[in-house]
């Protein structure tokens, strides 16, 4: 029932990903949506409550589903035209799903070396989003408002950096 309501409740998050993006930008909606989302996480394997599992549940899979409609809004905009689809494939599909194999591995194997608790071990992998909502603060260019040209123009131009 409450993986349900999380997906559920979660569908909205494309939307207000997509408003955000042409908002406050992609470098804000991005790396703040993936540090709701570790937060996020992190709380619903700690939450004592039932009401507050089905609460976090929804906020952990609206803060990754928003998150993930900005990376992939974000890709498809820093790579030149003759390598967008590749560039795009390589971030998300490729890089974007390996992640998504080995997180669950890693938890596994954390377990066990952090007093058999999945709380515990679900904490320590909730800092991978943290850390790659920094990256994109520290690195990533911002593209709003801009076209597809002068994105590519802003990053040729050396020395450029949001």
């Amino acid at each position: 029932d409450i993986v349900f309501w999380g997906y559920g409740g979660g569908v909205a998050a494309h939307f207000v990903a997509g408003f955000l993006i042409d908002r406050i930008g992609r470098k804000r909606t991005c790396a703040g949506f993936y540090v709701a989302a570790a937060i996020s996480i992190f709380l619903l394997y700690h939450v004592p409550t039932l009401r507050g599992q089905y609460v976090w549940m929804v906020m952990t899979v609206f803060s990754f589903g928003a998150a993930m409609t900005a990376t992939h809004v974000y890709a498809s905009e820093l790579f030149p035209t003759e390598i967008r689809a590749t560039g795009y494939g390589w971030t998300t599909n490729l890089m974007g799903r390996i992640t998504e194999v080995v997180t669950p591995m890693a938890i596994g194997l954390l377990i066990p070396l952090m007093s058999d608790s999945i709380p515990n071990a679900i904490a320590v992998v909730a800092v991978g989003p943290i850390l790659g909502a920094l990256l994109v603060l520290r690195y990533a260019p911002e593209t709003r408002g801009m076209t597809l040209e002068q994105v590519q123009e802003a990053l040729a131009a050396p020395g450029t950096r949001s």
